[in-house]
């Protein structure tokens, strides 16, 4: 049973969770631009919840994510789970992964997606 799956690309660690055994939840740290590396600069990195722009590479990210959340959904034999994304873009490509998620149908309300098992 795995509730948490990471990786690393391009020096952004990505964090895959389930909460509260339904929610899944992604976190991206990157370095602070403005972090000039002292050990009394606590902010060293910026964690946040959103994919946006500026992504060397977008298709492995979303790859990476969509492989973290199956493998969740999966070795937890979730009965139903959700997640939501930040923008109708990342929406409509997060749509195309909900149809790929076998045995689950899924409905999309706006930006949150709701996957149930057959």
């Amino acid at each position: 049973m795995s509730t948490q799956e990471q990786f690393t690309i391009d020096d952004v660690d990505y964090t895959v969770k389930l909460i509260g055994g339904m929610s899944i939840v992604f976190t991206a740290t990157v370095e602070s631009e403005g972090a000039d590396g002292t050990w009394w600069d606590d902010e060293l990195t910026v964690t946040t919840t959103e994919i946006v722009g500026g992504t060397k590479n977008p298709l492995k990210v979303y790859s990476k994510l969509a492989d973290a959340v199956r493998n969740i959904i999966y070795s937890n034999k979730l009965p139903v789970c959700h997640f939501t994304v930040e923008d109708d873009r990342r929406a409509a490509i997060y749509e195309r992964f909900a149809k790929t998620v076998v045995g689950y149908n899924y409905q999309r309300i706006d930006k949150l997606f709701y996957l149930f098992k057959e």
